[in-house]
């Protein structure tokens, strides 16, 4: 069988050129859902983010818009669909089933030779948040519970500067996918969850975790020496971003915090635009003002290849691994309540984009709770999808 992959390239530019249409994308993920994504990504300086659980190829671009072309939203939704799938995936089981002789019959016939062939990978997740600042907030699951995967100990107030820590497939918290074979590459495919609140629909971001480092906010001065191992490159490093996680909490006094870093193209001691530490931030909080879920950089740059320091306007109190990853999609999420049990979510080739976002040997996969409505604690269950050929 010859993969759909081998020796292919993905080229988005044709897809990048076609604005999506809300009112198809708002019908099918919810207007909170597309005000929530579109609200996140207002500020963001790097290339546009697929989202997944949507037909088609849509990506959430800076500035807040959508592009690219979405094959479904005209009369029906996300939700009504995967109760579609379902009821039909029921009626099928026990029926015999067939496979034509040249190609696929379907993207799901294509998902299952991906499986059957070992070439797919897919895993469930099992994370809970904390409760928020404020409605739009972010935070980071990747420390959050024991849950699957596993989280890692917070290092709480033990401080990880100069270095850090590189993260990779093997270090606990991460998703424990299989590195490429050969001539082999693999893709992120899809990807969907639920949530246990009512109060709002939401998202969250998968993204590689690349390197983060645990600092005293009350030292105003730490030069940074770790630098992660992917996305190092001109072409890969646009989209990196840093984000904080807080791991003891803060302070009330007011305070700036002043990072230094090396550009997409390698371009040294770049000094970015001071953001305001989010004073009394709680622990496994980001210490940003919502909804800010990222330090900006320099006008033009796309991407932070690596810190060398972070500084403070003031001592703070408390601690923040501050970390560095590279976003690979948007998970839309549909909150369903607790006394009502879990909802299947279907994913397939029909309603999830086949985004086809590269993911690297040694990858550390974990979530960002992206987007919700409300401030209470929720906890999220879902799969993801990999593939490679």
């Amino acid at each position: 069988m010859k993969s759909i992959f081998s020796g292919d390239t993905i080229d988005i530019d044709r897809y990048l050129t076609r604005a999506t249409p809300s009112q198809k994308l708002e019908r099918w993920l919810g207007t909170e859902t597309v005000e929530g994504i579109s609200m996140k990504m207002r500020n963001w300086y790097g290339p546009p983010i697929p989202v997944a659980g949507v037909p088609g190829r849509v990506y959430a671009c800076a500035g807040g818009d959508f592009c690219g072309p979405i094959y479904g939203g005209y009369f029906g939704n996300l939700l009504e669909f995967s109760a579609a799938r379902v009821r039909s995936f029921l009626r099928d089981v026990g029926r015999p089933q067939y496979q034509l002789n040249a190609g696929f019959a379907s993207l799901q016939a294509l998902i299952d030779d991906v499986e059957l062939y070992g070439m797919g990978q897919k895993f469930n997740f099992y994370k809970t948040g904390v409760t928020q600042p404020a409605a739009s907030a972010s935070a980071w699951l990747f420390y959050q519970g024991a849950g699957v995967p596993v989280s890692p100990t917070a290092p709480g107030t033990t401080a990880t500067v100069p270095g850090g820590t590189v993260y990779t497939n093997t270090s606990t918290g991460a998703f424990r996918i299989k590195s490429d074979s050969g001539t082999n590459t693999t893709f992120f495919i899809s990807g969907a969850g639920i949530g246990n609140q009512t109060a709002s629909n939401g998202s969250l971001m998968l993204v590689d975790y690349l390197w983060d480092a645990n600092i005293n906010y009350n030292v105003t001065n730490n030069p940074i020496t770790g630098v992660p191992t992917r996305y190092q490159t001109s072409t890969t490093a646009p989209g990196n971003f840093m984000s904080g996680d807080t791991t003891n909490t803060l302070g009330a006094t007011a305070a700036n915090i002043q990072l230094t870093y090396v550009d997409q193209d390698g371009n040294a001691a770049e000094t970015a635009p001071n953001l305001a530490i989010r004073i009394n931030s709680a622990v496994g909080t980001i210490p940003h003002t919502a909804p800010v879920w990222f330090i900006p950089l320099n006008a033009g740059d796309t991407g932070i290849r690596n810190a060398t320091n972070i500084a403070f306007t003031a001592g703070n109190g408390g601690y923040v691994a501050r970390m560095i990853a590279h976003p690979l999609a948007i998970i839309p999420v549909n909150q369903q309540a607790a006394t009502t049990g879990q909802a299947w979510s279907v994913i397939d080739g029909v309603n999830s984009a086949f985004q086809f976002e590269r993911v690297y040997n040694g990858a550390c996969l974990a979530l960002m709770e992206f987007y919700k409505g409300g401030t209470t604690a929720t906890s999220y269950t879902g799969t993801i999808m990999l593939a490679s050929g």
